[in-house]
């Protein structure tokens, strides 16, 4: 039963007398047996334009069904630390935000649920996701406190079952595949170990009732190559990007070698480690095993793969080994997500001024174009795409870019927050939105360390940066 109006706007009166501007669950011990004498099983603070509101409920609070869902903000004033319920997602058995019930909760009891909170804040912004809570609520409501609650990153493990995230390795007749999935927010990822490259990315249509995944990228999850046409998902490029002029460079004097964007994507990578606690794998390249002649220098490359509630994070973290001299390299990702038809899909670029680079012939001949642009469908021709759009980001303050496919019922937003280029191209039934930390090849060309858009390690420094892909479906 709902409780009535006049006495849910006297609790949320009291509320923020009490707790002000400190919002939490401090108010639990205060309300619990309140709201039970009321008539409401449970009830939860959140956070609206600045005001403190109350939202009552009226399921059991042993059922997951009696925790809402609250919306983004849900932090005490002036400190994250107990903004881990903003963080936290309340579908298919996540929890998003701590809640007291009909029994009431005494003040300690509140203290252990604040501590949740913040830990899960810490380990989320450790690269975690978020934990599962609503046992803890419903022990302590029952009056159970047999076990050590809010500790440490081992609890938020055994309450979540590892996050419920999952690692195994499948092979076919055209190699290994390392999958990551999480059957609870239903994303997955599944990568050749050949190059690290996602050969799917997809997410579980909740619409369907028989759980159907629905795939993202460009022929996703085909493995066998394609009698024509693009033959990649999503190729790493590094440590060069693009071409190089004869497929050669000088680098402070020593001679480059390698063919289109580097030699990762043909590297064999050794299996990668799993981390339970992240939801990511991570692949390695040592300084000692970058081919002869692909790069000069000692700098090795961790490539993490992790999944998030609605896609994944991808990083690459490059570390120098040389004592004394800078390192230059270029790298990126190139994704390409499946579309109906190039035509209908829209490619919606954030608002801001974009430096166009102008590439004939895959190398740069010095010309440059400023587009301003107010948000919106992508300020460039189509029909150009297979030619390719160089796109500097620099003046472009938020860089989320989305594709969109109505037909198709989906869409991919990528956050490039890290990003200092982007790339734009497609030739087929897919649109391919790369994240690039460099540019290609200047024709003439110019020294590799004199690269446009190069990025610099500096002496026995660490170069880390990525960007992140989330996945809708419109059921």
């Amino acid at each position: 039963m709902r409780i009535p109006h006049l006495a849910a706007e006297l609790l949320r009166l009291a509320a923020a007398a009490l707790v002000g501007e400190h919002f939490l669950l401090r108010a639990v011990a205060a309300f619990g047996a309140l709201a039970a004498a009321l008539g409401s099983s449970g009830f939860a603070f959140l956070r609206d334009g600045g005001a403190l509101l109350l939202e009552f409920f009226d399921e059991p609070l042993e059922s997951e069904g009696a925790v809402r869902v609250l919306g983004a903000g849900v932090a005490r004033s002036g400190d994250g630390a107990a903004g881990g319920v903003g963080d936290l997602h309340g579908g298919r058995g996540f929890v998003d935000m701590l809640a007291a019930g009909a029994a009431g909760a005494r003040a300690d009891d509140a203290q252990v649920l604040v501590a949740e909170a913040e830990t899960g804040h810490a380990f989320l912004q450790g690269g975690g996701t978020g934990l599962h809570i609503g046992e803890v609520v419903t022990r302590l409501a029952a009056g159970d406190r047999s076990k050590p609650l809010a500790r440490d990153r081992k609890f938020l493990l055994a309450a979540r079952d590892s996050m419920s995230c999952i690692y195994r390795v499948e092979t076919d007749d055209f190699g290994t595949y390392d999958v990551l999935e999480d059957e609870v927010v239903g994303v997955r990822a599944r990568l050749r170990r050949h190059g690290a490259e996602l050969v799917s990315l997809a997410r579980r249509d909740e619409a369907n009732p028989a759980g159907a995944w629905t795939g993202f990228l460009y022929r996703d999850n085909e493995t066998a190559p394609p009698a024509q046409g693009w033959a990649n998902h999503a190729t790493v490029m590094g440590y060069f990007l693009h071409r190089l002029v004869g497929e050669r460079s000088l680098y402070r004097g020593v001679e480059i070698r390698g063919g289109n964007h580097g030699f990762l994507r043909g590297f064999e990578f050794a299996p990668p480690t799993f981390d339970p606690n992240m939801r990511a794998i991570t692949y390695r390249v040592d300084a000692g095993q970058i081919p002869p002649g692909a790069y000069p220098l000692r700098v090795s490359l961790e490539l993490a793969y992790r999944l998030l509630p609605d896609g994944v994070r991808i990083e690459f973290t490059f570390t120098s080994e040389e004592p004394e001299l800078e390192a230059h390299v270029s790298f990126g990702l190139h994704p390409g997500f499946a579309v109906s038809s190039v035509e209908s899909a829209e490619v919606l670029l954030p608002e801001g001024v974009y430096v166009r680079h102008f590439a004939p012939g895959n190398f740069l001949d010095g010309r440059v174009e400023e587009v301003a642009h107010a948000g919106g469908p992508m300020p460039f021709d189509k029909a150009a795409l297979p030619d390719s759009y160089l796109l500097e980001l620099a003046r472009v303050p938020d860089r989320r870019f989305t594709l969109r496919d109505a037909a198709a019922g989906k869409s991919v937003t990528l956050d490039f927050s890290e990003t200092p280029y982007c790339t734009l191209w497609s030739d087929g039934p897919f649109v391919c939105i790369e994240p690039c930390w460099g540019l290609p090849d200047s024709q003439p060309q110019k020294p590799f360390e004199q690269k446009d858009g190069i990025q610099i390690i500096a002496p026995l420094g660490t170069l880390s940066a990525g960007f992140s892909i989330h996945l809708a479906t419109s059921g």
